[in-house]
């Protein structure tokens, strides 16, 4: 994977959160997205949409607050948040050229994160992931078709 703001776990630390974004990244690669050549999912701290080759996967931090629920008397639930981002450039002569790749990555993506364990963050029980409302965006004189999705893995405190 591809990495523009050269984010590695271990470049900040071993904290949980940037393992459960290395887990994220290594989680997307390994689906072997149909059309999604090696090197076009990023990892960023912002979803920015400078610097990429389309189609691509941004996987970035969420600036939102982590969700916190009471799991025991003793103990609670951390709900962290990573965006997702699928981004496609749309294609004048074809826009609906991007239809069925789209549904095939989303599909994979959402099955791979809906109430799953996080392989190689082992502190995460469970992942949830919720599509937010999808857009297009004009960036470097093309038109981008962006599909954004929440991932909150859990991780009990």
């Amino acid at each position: 994977y591809s990495n523009y703001l050269n984010f590695h776990s271990t470049a900040y630390g071993t904290s949980d959160l940037a393992q459960i974004m290395e887990s994220t990244v290594d989680r997307i690669v390994s689906l072997s997205l149909t059309g999604l050549a090696s090197g076009r999912v990023y990892k960023d701290l912002l979803p920015f949409l400078i610097n990429k080759t389309f189609p691509c996967v941004v996987v970035s931090l969420l600036n939102a607050t982590d969700t916190v629920v009471t799991a025991t008397n003793e103990r609670s639930d951390s709900g962290y948040a990573i965006r997702c981002d699928i981004v496609m450039r749309v294609s004048q002569q074809d826009p609906d050229s991007l239809v069925g790749t789209y549904l095939d990555w989303r599909e994979k993506i959402v099955d791979a994160f809906q109430n799953k364990s996080l392989p190689g963050a082992d502190m995460v029980f469970k992942t949830t992931i919720t599509p937010q409302e999808s857009f297009s965006q004009e960036r470097e004189g093309a038109q981008l078709f962006v599909s954004p999705f929440i991932i909150r893995a859990y991780v009990r405190r």
